[in-house]
């Protein structure tokens, strides 16, 4: 049990994907945990960085238009380059971004599964 998508053989446990999103948006210098408290709106510069679709994303269904693939998929291996790549979430993320092309190319939705 856990998060699975269309297009691409990453999966993480629901908790594992809080903890991937945790450290995507720590390199940019933002807390996670802040970011997922509605009260507190979130920043601009964040909501316009093409890593959106990911970080504010349910994590539990819903789909990333093939526009905001195009986009996000190359912004997500951007952010993820220094890590380690025996890292999990980075070889995770690296799948998730494939799996964005593909569905770029193939005009559909990447979903949230």
């Amino acid at each position: 049990m856990g998060l699975d998508f269309s297009h691409t053989e990453a999966h993480w446990s629901y908790s594992g994907f809080n903890r991937a999103r945790t450290r995507l948006v720590a390199i940019l210098g933002y807390d996670f945990d802040v970011l997922c408290d509605h009260s507190v709106p979130a920043p601009k510069s964040l909501l316009e960085d093409s890593i959106a679709p990911i970080i504010f994303h349910s994590d539990c269904d819903g789909d990333i238009s093939p526009e905001h693939c195009k986009t996000t998929a190359p912004r997500l291996r951007e952010l993820i380059a220094a890590w380690p790549e025996d890292d999990f979430d980075r070889q995770q993320f690296e799948m998730l971004a494939a799996g964005m092309d593909d569905a770029a190319e193939a005009n559909e939705p990447l979903e949230f599964c």
